[in-house]
């Protein structure tokens, strides 16, 4: 029969395993998400100067038609 102190001592072990196990694993989830932000960011970035740079030459176009006219 296993007296009360070893059923408390596995009961603790079990306890710091699996809060290290849920910490590993809160760890890898923040790290993925932290990637998954930074290429959806990126690629926002991209699309923004993109349509910066679209905005800027319909301004441009503009600008020369009018002053051509």
């Amino acid at each position: 029969m296993v007296d009360e102190n070893e059923i408390t001592r596995r009961a603790q072990a079990y306890a710091m395993e699996t809060r290290e196990r849920a910490e590993k694993d809160a760890d890898s989830i923040y790290n993925q998400a932290c990637v998954h932000a930074d290429k959806m960011l990126s690629g926002a970035a991209a699309a923004l100067s993109r349509s910066a740079n679209d905005l800027a030459a319909l301004r441009d176009n503009l600008l020369g038609q009018h002053n051509n006219a």
